[in-house]
């Protein structure tokens, strides 16, 4: 049995808690320690989805330290790979970290194997953070939140991180590396302009969004708001097709090449691979985390608030009831029309709608509507019906003269002629 083990620190990596372990029990062999933890030596030390956790907890359960969920959703990547998958996926991830189960396909679960997005090459820290643990309590740790491939500002101190000397995939695959003034540098991730760095700081608020609670996304619900806040940003038509060309020029003119390249999602609409396009069509695999940070906050939303528009649907007239527009019925400009048919114009390939209304005037319009004022708008009157006839008749017996009735019915003096 152990007789002792650190204390977890807040935002602390397990990988880092397991190397901070090894140097203070003095071992001088990496597979010492992990027989300490594991009871076996072959264990491997991954530095984002550990696995098999539940045997290490067994052994030093004794010193209270938090449970293994605990251990999964606040010091691993666990939230930040899984928030986006579905829960089957989510489930398939959690019993690999929990208990081992497929434990080798545990990259590939979770879809970072296939994405073109890459770890981080080197641990990354805060110089600031550094010196204020070394100041309160004689040492510093890995925080999980500077190892994540969207973070590259510290989130407390609001300034770039510096890459360490230490890989993060090191090439003893069984050794714990914690953090020490030999293995620290002076490096910055990047070089950046003052719009890249605005926009990298965007990205950091976002991960910790995502990795502060546990969000229930599902792949339909994802796809659906983004089909709406296309569509609402002029992206995309009513029946949900993405306008590739121009939603690629206007996401690049908006973050810049070079913070785009920065994160690993150059775009190029010519392409039939590139990743915008595959994100907004029907998605048949899984996006890494950055790719969905970066539409969420094109399209003027956040972590926290997208999900809303999941149900939400872009109705190109707004929403029923509609508004009759017959200036010779009782309920003019009252919202009396429960539906709108919906069609396609030839020409232009924008939606088209006809209202009718049960006092028989009918009428059409291109839309979608852009602004309130668009809902009282007559494309083409495709029937007057017998209550604005009436109304004619009314007029003309009256004695007013074909301009006064035109206006009074609001229509053209050769429609009255005519009539």
């Amino acid at each position: 049995m152990l007789t002792y083990f650190p204390r977890l620190y807040k935002d602390e990596l397990l990988y880092s808690w397991f190397a901070r372990y090894h140097l203070h029990s003095a071992n001088i062999s990496p597979k010492q320690t992990m027989r300490d933890l594991y009871g076996n030596s072959n264990m491997i030390a991954v530095p984002d989805l550990p696995t098999d956790l539940l045997k290490i907890y067994e052994n030093i359960q004794h010193f209270d330290v938090p449970d293994v969920e605990s251990w999964i959703k606040n010091h691993t990547f666990y939230r930040y790979y899984t928030s986006f998958l579905s829960e089957s996926q989510k489930e398939a991830v959690y019993m690999a970290m929990e208990k081992g189960t497929w434990s080798k396909s545990i990259h590939l679960a979770t879809g970072v194997m296939a994405s073109s997005i890459k770890d981080i090459v080197y641990f990354r820290y805060c110089k600031r953070c550094v010196q204020e643990d070394l100041n309160e309590r004689g040492e510093t740790y890995w925080r999980l939140l500077h190892q994540l491939p969207s973070v590259f500002v510290c989130n407390k101190h609001n300034e770039l991180l510096v890459s360490s000397k230490l890989l993060f995939r090191g090439r003893n695959r069984h050794e714990y590396q914690s953090i020490k003034a030999s293995n620290l540098s002076s490096v910055p991730i990047a070089k950046t302009n003052e719009k890249t760095t605005f926009f990298l700081t965007m990205l950091t608020e976002q991960t910790v969004e995502l990795m502060e609670a546990d969000h229930i996304f599902t792949v339909k619900g994802i796809q659906s708001a983004y089909k709406y806040l296309l569509q609402k940003q002029g992206f995309a038509n009513f029946y949900g097709t993405v306008n590739q060309e121009k939603l690629a020029k206007q996401f690049i003119s908006f973050y810049g090449q070079e913070f785009l390249e920065l994160v690993q999602s150059n775009v190029d609409y010519l392409n039939e691979s590139c990743w915008l396009k595959n994100i907004t069509r029907k998605q048949r695999k899984s996006f890494h985390p950055i790719r969905h940070m970066l539409i969420i906050n094109f399209v003027g939303e956040r972590i926290n608030s997208f999900y809303q528009y999941a149900r939400e649907k872009r109705y190109p007239f707004g929403k029923a009831p509609y508004y009759c527009l017959n200036p010779a019925a009782d309920h003019y400009h009252k919202r009396v029309i429960p539906s709108v048919t919906l069609s396609t114009c030839t020409g232009t390939r924008r939606p088209v709608g006809t209202f009718k209304c049960t006092c028989g005037f009918i009428y059409s319009r291109r839309g979608p509507d852009i602004t309130s004022e668009d809902a009282f708008k007559i494309g083409r009157v495709k029937h007057f019906g017998q209550v604005w006839l009436d109304r004619l008749q009314l007029l003309v017996t009256q004695g007013q003269s074909d301009y006064a009735i035109s206006k009074t019915l609001n229509c053209d003096i050769g429609t009255v002629k005519k009539i």
